[in-house]
């Protein structure tokens, strides 16, 4: 919602005739604060990090944390990619299916063994 009023402002403000669009439908949206996240992990603490989620019990969650440090990823985008997609043999990519965006695309996954970086240039 908050691109779609950014671009329908930005059509308000081109448009030729002021009369030939009516007023962004957006305004009338109430939008919940958005909130950083204060959490970082820095150099001196990531050995302990590292040994904390060593020891998770769930072995998935163990592996998407440690994919999310070394990938970049967001969690987000962590949790949505399905184990088809990734391709140990082709320089530890990911490939989704094209109805995936491009955000997910040839992503590096140093995580699960790719052991360095993709052949391709992550392309």
């Amino acid at each position: 919602m908050r691109d779609f009023r950014a671009a329908y402002n930005f059509a308000l403000k081109v448009v030729d005739d002021p009369d030939a669009l009516p007023g962004n439908p957006v305004a009338a949206v109430t939008f919940n604060k958005e909130r950083a996240s204060n959490r970082v992990i820095m150099p001196d603490d990531l050995a302990d990090w590292w040994r904390r989620v060593q020891a998770l019990p769930n072995p998935l969650r163990r592996d998407m944390h440690k994919l999310g440090l070394l990938s970049g990823l967001r969690p987000g985008t962590l949790v949505a990619l399905r184990r088809d997609w990734v391709r140990l043999g082709d320089g530890g990519n990911i490939h989704p299916p094209d109805e995936v965006g491009p955000v997910l695309r040839s992503a590096p996954v140093w995580a699960h063994g790719g052991g360095g970086a993709p052949r391709d240039g992550g392309q």
